[in-house]
Formats: structure tokens, sequence, C-alpha cells
């Protein structure tokens, strides 16, 4: 009864989880593990940065574009949150 998933869907959650896992285990996405999967075994990762404010990037996870990181992703959405002010917005500041 599970979900059925395409060979690009599932390559793509194998990159995602790996990344995840690596930022849990080892506090650094871009780390490959010794026990990855074989075939992500030879997988260049694209390198995740930290956070700066300075060029904020968007890793960009697909199965139909290359996995990257992005600068302005949903920059005009972002710049109008900005303007308005996002405590203004009750869905964005709930605790």
């Amino acid at each position: 009864m599970g979900q059925k998933f395409t060979t690009d869907e599932e390559t793509l959650i194998d990159i995602y989880s790996e990344f995840l896992a690596n930022f849990i285990h080892y506090g650094d996405p871009n780390t490959i593990s010794d026990n990855v999967k074989p075939e992500l075994a030879n997988l260049n990762l694209v390198p995740w940065k930290p956070i700066d404010p300075r060029d904020l990037q968007t890793m960009v996870f697909s199965t139909t574009e290359t996995l990257e990181c992005k600068i302005g992703i949903r920059q005009k959405q972002c710049d109008l949150l900005d303007d308005i002010g996002y405590y203004n917005v009750p869905y964005m500041n709930r605790k």
C-alpha cells in the first residue's frame, strides 16, 4: 500500500537523506559517510554553504534540475515580506 516512487525520486530522496544525515551526524551536510549507499559513493555533493546574510543561497533538490545552490530563490516574495514586516503575517509568527 505504500507510496510508489520513480527511480529519479528514490535517488533524490537518497541524496537529501544523505545531506540531512551528514548534517545531523557531522554538523556538516557536505561530509560523505563511510556507510553511504554504493550508488551515492561517487556522488560529488554540491557544497551546501553555511548561511551568510550577504549571500543567501538555497539548495535546490529536484528530479528535473541539477542539484545546485541558487541565489535569489523567491526573492520577490521575500522582499514583499521584508517590506510589510513578516510579524504582520499571522500564520508566520506563531509560537
